[in-house]
């Protein structure tokens, strides 16, 4: 059943057709003997003519065909709205429909995870399928692995790669297999999550506060907690070296104007600070939305919350 269905009812009233009247039945007023009407006030010295008589003139009878009317076909539901002569059908339950595991309704992020394969990557995605808003999608880039589908859900796109990730100083470095998922991406917004952590349950309702909050926004840089320290701090006002990290969500509108990571141990806040270079619009979110490995987050912190540029 469709959402609205619109019914009109109508009267049709069809009349016979009436032949046309003979020039002899028409009376020449300056032929008329006495008033038509009974009762006519007509003064006396008004000449009366006689009335010339006229034999009726015999009519043939007109048939005319029965029209045949297309049945109208009623449909009732629970609740009906009156409106002048025209009913419309509204069918709540398809209106209030629920949204339903796995099912893509204008998603607004796409979370880009890269991996080599690690035991923590179900305890990731996990974390990115229980959102309390559904409008996400991700891809999971095997950096040199066979791609392995770990949970069955029609947002989630699993991809492998050629080796392209590196190490620098002894940390991992996955500028170069993100920027592979970037340019794949067909939302509104891009999130970054590894394989060895995981996102708060509001992480996506968080971003719709924020970018209704500020539609103009290029960056919205989340908090997040490594090692019992909240980066970028409560204090932070600024983009600074160590103080930034992978807990942001940019605009896809940046991969289409060459904003790409360049690979190196300090890649986060580089790609950041090249954003802020540009003079794009960076907020820090108060909220507390990315968590590193095994750290436990038992409620938000809210801090301060800062527009930069």
């Amino acid at each position: 059943m469709t959402s609205w269905i619109k019914t009109a009812y109508q009267r049709r009233f069809f009349l016979p057709t009436v032949p046309p009247v003979p020039d002899s039945l028409f009376i020449p007023l300056n032929e008329l003997s006495e008033p038509l009407i009974q009762g006519a006030n007509i003064k006396e010295d008004v000449s009366v003519v006689p009335v010339k008589e006229v034999a009726p003139e015999e009519v043939a009878p007109v048939e005319v065909a029965p029209v045949e009317v297309a049945p109208v076909e009623v449909i009732i539901s629970d609740e009906v709205t009156i409106q002048d002569d025209v009913i419309f059908e509204q069918d709540e339950t398809e209106q209030k429909k629920p949204l339903t595991q796995g099912e893509i309704i204008f998603p607004l992020v796409t979370f880009i995870v890269p991996t080599i394969n690690r035991a923590t990557l179900g305890r990731t995605l996990a974390s990115i399928q229980q959102q309390t808003m559904p409008y996400w999608k991700a891809i999971i880039i095997f950096d040199g692995c066979e791609a392995n589908e770990i949970i069955n859900d029609a947002r989630i796109q699993y991809v492998s790669i050629a080796k392209i990730g590196g190490k620098h100083k002894k940390r991992n470095t996955a500028g170069y297999v993100r920027n592979h998922g970037m340019k794949m991406v067909d939302t509104p917004w891009i999130g970054f999550v590894d394989d060895d952590d995981v996102i708060t349950p509001k992480y996506v309702e968080r971003l719709m506060e924020e970018t209704e909050m500020t539609p103009n926004a290029d960056v919205i840089v989340f908090r997040m907690i490594d090692k019992d320290q909240i980066i970028p701090p409560a204090e932070c006002s600024e983009i600074k070296q160590s103080l930034i990290g992978i807990s942001f969500a940019i605009k896809t509108d940046l991969v289409k104007e060459g904003f790409l990571f360049v690979q190196s141990s300090t890649e986060d806040y580089m790609f950041i600070k090249k954003i802020q270079a540009a003079n794009k619009k960076i907020i820090l979110s108060p909220h507390i939305c990315y968590l590193v490995r095994d750290t436990k987050c038992e409620e938000e912190s809210i801090i301060l919350h800062y527009v930069i540029n």
